[in-house]
């Protein structure tokens, strides 16, 4: 048996381009007994030839700084034919000056015996990746095929790593693409949620962040909360930042229809399926195909109709009444209540494997009283929101109606505060048209400054904030959008008292 050649185990070891090149250019020198040897490689152009390695009995095998010549503008017989893929011996003596090749690799301006010899590096598809050049003083002969092996092992090596390099530049320009699309893709569920959900406080931008962060996945989301707290506008929120934006979204209340109504809603039904059933009928669950379906008040929901839901989430596959089959459905389920689940589940009115399967993220919306300093946001979107419905744009609402809004409890939470600023807006409007006649009255006095209307805005406003924050300046600060030392210094100003949480 054969003996491994010597410098088979150096290439093994080579772990790039530079590495094979610099093998090569060692074992193709000491095999043919030359004086010099050059590796050169074609760059990325297929136009360049870069002397990537070279060797000479003196120095010893070393990397080039990869110095190129073009073999399209160079009349460089020597790198013509490795352009080419060809072998090509040159006696020599040669004046260096046609052959660039040998100055790259050190060569005289006059060489005088021996040959030059030219052998072309050819990958697997017999493509001309690049070439040595020998500098010989003696017949080749011996080790041409040798030498033909060297190059054949070298190339087919170097091809791999270049390869290699390719798939790692291409996996890092994915990589690349996907992360922007990411960070574009949080940007737009950003800017969604925040669309749909009015406030500043950090309870509410805490359920905002949770949204945007499960918001991407299909896992099933339980939202609690009181009544009139937002859990509907949150899943609303998880469906338009969701990847199922375009694809229907379902609302249901559980409470709000009797048992076997709730079973043929929610599953549909066949033909025949109960008396009044003349046709088929498509359930909610198949109609939210592809997309998110709501389940308000899913405590309500009878323990009969929860086995069925189970199925539905562990099964994906929905069985409409009546029918022998069941049918896959590809849905998202939201669910929201505002009773306590868990004292459900021990009291047996909720089934516990329901409660794992629904509640696999669980979102928590505050009451209105814990996130007073959005009080007045809220209520000049809704003030603006009711404008446009009766077609009333000449109300703002006071400091003194301010101050009781911020400082009223809400146990209807939003849904009250919005109820509280449309009645405010129909009596206001009310008592403006029985003042009809009297528009004489108005706008009397002319010497009125604007400068002293934004001075008393101004005053309202920090007033407000300060309410509505229980007295903490540096939250009232943030809440004005300016910073502390602002706020001190207007307070100082208007000879205001200073909040009790400096």
């Amino acid at each position: 048996m054969n003996a491994e050649p010597a410098w088979l185990e150096n290439f093994r070891a080579a772990h790039g381009i530079d590495d094979a090149a610099l093998v090569l250019a060692q074992a193709a020198g000491e095999t043919a007994h030359a004086e010099k040897c050059g590796v050169f490689l074609l760059d990325y152009t297929r136009g360049n030839l870069l002397l990537t390695a070279s060797w000479s009995v003196d120095a010893g095998a070393k990397l080039e700084n990869k110095e190129g010549l073009s073999s399209y503008n160079l009349e460089d017989p020597l790198c013509l034919a490795l352009q080419r893929g060809k072998v090509l011996a040159c006696a020599m003596p040669v004046n260096t000056a046609s052959f660039p090749s040998l100055t790259l690799m050190g060569g005289n301006n006059t060489a005088t015996g021996g040959t030059l010899w030219a052998y072309p590096l050819l990958s697997w598809d017999n493509m001309t990746i690049g070439g040595i050049i020998l500098n010989l003083a003696t017949d080749i002969s011996a080790s041409d095929n040798a030498i033909k092996i060297l190059c054949d092992y070298c190339a087919l090596l170097i091809s791999f790593f270049e390869q290699q390099n390719q798939d790692k530049a291409r996996i890092a320009s994915l990589h690349e693409d996907v992360t922007r699309m990411e960070e574009v893709s949080f940007r737009q569920m950003e800017a969604a949620v925040n669309s749909l959900i009015v406030g500043h406080s950090r309870s509410i931008r805490n359920v905002c962040e949770q949204i945007v962060q499960i918001a991407p996945h299909t896992v099933s989301v339980l939202i609690t909360g009181e009544t009139g707290t937002g859990k509907d506008l949150a899943a609303t929120a998880i469906h338009a930042a969701s990847q199922r934006n375009n694809k229907p979204f379902v609302k249901i209340n559980c409470g709000a229809l009797p048992p076997q109504l709730l079973e043929s809603e929610l599953f549909g039904y066949k033909k025949g399926a109960f008396s009044g059933a003349h046709s088929d009928h498509t359930g909610l669950l198949q109609s939210a195909e592809g997309g998110t379906i709501l389940l308000d008040e899913i405590g309500e929901m009878p323990v009969k109709l929860q086995v069925k839901l189970l199925q539905v989430l562990q099964e994906h596959q929905v069985r409409p009444v009546g029918a022998v089959r069941s049918y896959p459905v590809d849905i998202r389920i939201v669910a929201a209540t505002n009773q306590n689940i868990k004292k459900a589940v021990k009291a047996g009115q909720f089934r516990k494997d329901l409660y794992y399967r629904v509640a696999s993220y669980h979102i928590h919306m505050p009451t209105l009283r814990e996130r007073r300093e959005d009080i007045p946001y809220l209520a000049s979107y809704f003030l603006e929101k009711c404008k446009k419905s009766h077609d009333t744009v000449n109300y703002t609402i006071s400091f003194e109606e301010m101050l009781e809004l911020c400082q009223y409890d809400y146990p209807g939470n939003i849904r009250e505060l919005a109820s509280k600023i449309e009645n405010m807006l129909i009596a206001k409007s009310a008592a403006n048209d029985g003042n009809n006649n009297h528009t004489e009255d108005y706008n009397t006095n002319t010497n009125i400054k604007l400068s002293e209307y934004v001075t008393t805005y101004e005053k309202s406003l920090i007033q407000s904030a300060i309410v509505c924050n229980n007295g903490n300046i540096s939250k009232a600060a943030r809440a004005l959008s300016i910073p502390r030392t602002t706020l001190f210094a207007k307070l100082n100003k208007n000879n205001r008292v200073k909040g009790k949480h400096l």
